[in-house]
């Protein structure tokens, strides 16, 4: 049987010349904002859409996107199936360069991220972040982690048998949990390491 293969590479709106991971180009004004931080205008907006045909499948695994404090930015992500194809895919987000010492504390990180078979939706995702917003520290959202990712692989006929292996698997650094889903399985990470999150 033949099969086709299609090798997709991420745009360059998440990495520069240097191969270092970015939202977009961005213009800085610098300001203050209300708190007396340094606020800056920055406008990143991703987005990614695919369609996968019957028989097909998809393997969307891009570089983790960090979101620089004071960004307004977004990311969406759709992924249309048509009969029995199969995706398995991630995004993995940094709120704030760690490494520089920097925090999200002001700015503003919209994401979206769906997946729908045949037209019926199977996984949808929407987070609104903020960086005064009382998700970044509250625990039903990241409790003060500033890494987070998602997981999904939809494919017909996943087994079930597969659950407790996955369960099993604690990230190196950080929380993770699985879920089983009707048509999917959802593993989710809140950390610090983007490392961690996406072994």
């Amino acid at each position: 049987a033949e099969h086709d293969a299609v090798l997709v590479a991420e745009p360059g709106a998440r990495q520069d010349h240097r191969g270092q991971p970015r939202v977009a180009d961005v213009e800085r004004q610098p300001g203050r904002d209300q708190a007396g931080l340094p606020r800056f205008e920055h406008q990143g907006f991703g987005q990614a859409g695919a369609q996968v045909e019957a028989g097909g499948s998809l393997e969307w695994l891009p570089q983790g996107t960090i979101v620089h404090e004071g960004a307004l930015a977004r990311s969406t992500t759709h992924v249309q199936l048509v009969g029995d194809a199969g995706f398995i895919g991630a995004e993995i987000t940094a709120l704030g360069r760690r490494a520089a010492g920097e925090q999200f504390r002001c700015g503003e990180w919209r994401q979206r991220f769906e997946i729908v078979r045949d037209g019926a939706p199977i996984w949808s995702e929407r987070a609104v972040l903020r960086g005064d917003g009382a998700l970044l520290t509250s625990v039903a959202g990241l409790d003060g982690a500033p890494v987070f990712g998602t997981f999904v692989a939809v494919k017909s006929g996943l087994s079930d048998a597969l659950m407790p292996a996955l369960r099993a698997l604690v990230p190196t650094e950080g929380t993770g949990s699985v879920t089983r889903l009707p048509d999917a399985i959802v593993a989710r990470y809140v950390g610090a390491s983007m490392e961690a999150a996406g072994a």
